[in-house]
């Protein structure tokens, strides 16, 4: 898929990422989810070379198989505090472990 430096805010009105919806898009870089998604399918964003984060805005949704599988080195998933499902500083989903930042103790979030 060709997507050039490709941002993506996920509607509040979407509670489910489809499968394969964002497979394979290099461009994307970042993703925000809003608390509604709780769950995001297989693939979804598996081969998104560029994807560098996620932040989720809610709780750990279920995840599907490889959901972010191939994605930039570093990968790092974003959460705040009173998100449940999440661990600091990993958090393992069906087996795949990601590297996690609770954003609200994060030195930015203080400015």
């Amino acid at each position: 898929m060709n997507c050039l430096r490709l941002f993506i805010l996920i509607s509040t009105a979407d509670s489910r990422i489809k499968d394969h919806v964002f497979y394979s898009c290099d461009g994307l870089t970042n993703v925000i989810l809003p608390a509604s998604v709780t769950s995001i399918g297989d693939w979804a964003f598996r081969y998104c070379s560029g994807l560098t984060s996620v932040i989720f805005s809610g709780n750990a949704p279920t995840m599907g198989l490889s959901v972010f599988a191939s994605t930039a080195f570093g990968f790092m998933v974003g959460f705040y505090s009173g998100a449940s499902g999440f661990t600091a500083p990993i958090w393992t989903n069906r087996g795949v472990t990601y590297s996690t930042l609770n954003l609200d103790s994060s030195p930015s979030a203080a400015h």
